[in-house]
């Protein structure tokens, strides 16, 4: 869908995803739990271009073997978020930006698809 707010124009898609809501906005993806007020106004204000955030996406399917950093914690470009496993290997995946880990939407042992937003780093 297609429609104009904050005098731009926006392409929206929205997907039932377990536990809450993902919403694609022109191509940046935004997840929503219920209950979650501060993640909605945070939302809102990525719309209006308030936010510098970074979405950490799986780059093939697998399994969350480890998960090193928690929501809150600061981290450097190049530091390893956490482990991949797929097709009996283990793949680092990496910060790609300095920040704060704002949101990790998986547990380990969860099975994640290609492009799934693992994490937001703000």
């Amino acid at each position: 869908m297609r429609f104009e707010l904050f005098g731009k124009n926006f392409d929206v898609e929205i997907l039932e995803k377990e536990g809450g809501v993902l919403i694609r906005v022109n191509g940046k993806e935004f997840f929503f739990k219920e209950g979650e007020e501060e993640d909605e106004k945070e939302g809102i204000e990525s719309l209006k271009g308030g936010f510098g955030q970074e979405k950490v996406l799986a780059p093939i399917s697998g399994q969350i073997i480890k998960i090193f950093q928690k929501e809150g914690a600061e981290v450097k470009k190049g530091q390893v978020l956490l482990i991949l496993s797929a097709m009996k290997m283990e793949n680092e995946i990496l910060v790609e930006k300095t920040g704060t880990v704002k949101k990790i939407f998986f547990k380990e042992g969860d099975t994640v698809k290609k492009g799934d937003v693992l994490a937001i780093i703000k």
